[in-house]
């Protein structure tokens, strides 16, 4: 099964000058864990919800939050992000693109075409989901 199955093509994109507090507010606004860092369609680097905690102190956004902790959120993505992403072509198989997650600790990859344009992403979590259905899908099948 090709990971296209899988992959989240509604995908949120920042640009590399963007301000954490930017960045934060993507996490917060959906359930995406996953902002990939674009100039132009270049794919340039990709930040996780951890990247993003990392990087901040827990009282950035609070209204305690001291001087030095708001000039934390004025870091940019390219500053947090991982550079330079590894990717997975849209027809690699679910299993192969959850082997390299594992094997390289990345918790999800960006999808690319044959000409490497960036199609989705998918993640441990996506992947997870499928499994957990297909598995139970089978239970169902043999049981009933």
């Amino acid at each position: 099964m090709a990971v296209e199955r899988v992959m989240h093509r509604d995908l949120k994109i920042v640009r590399p000058e963007d301000p954490i507090r930017h960045i934060a507010t993507l996490f917060d606004q959906r359930e995406t864990h996953h902002v990939l860092v674009m100039d132009n369609a270049t794919l340039l680097g990709i930040i996780s919800d951890r990247d993003l905690l990392k990087s901040i102190h827990p009282n950035s956004f609070s209204d305690i939050a001291s001087r030095s902790e708001e000039v934390l959120l004025n870091k940019t993505a390219n500053q947090i992000m991982s550079p330079k992403p590894v990717c997975i072509p849209m027809t690699h198989s679910i299993i192969s693109a959850a082997e390299l997650m594992l094997e390289k600790g990345f918790s999800a990859l960006p999808v690319v075409d044959e000409t490497q344009r960036v199609l989705g992403i998918v993640s441990l979590r996506s992947i997870t989901h499928y499994f957990v259905q297909r598995t139970r899908d089978k239970i169902r099948k043999t049981l009933g």
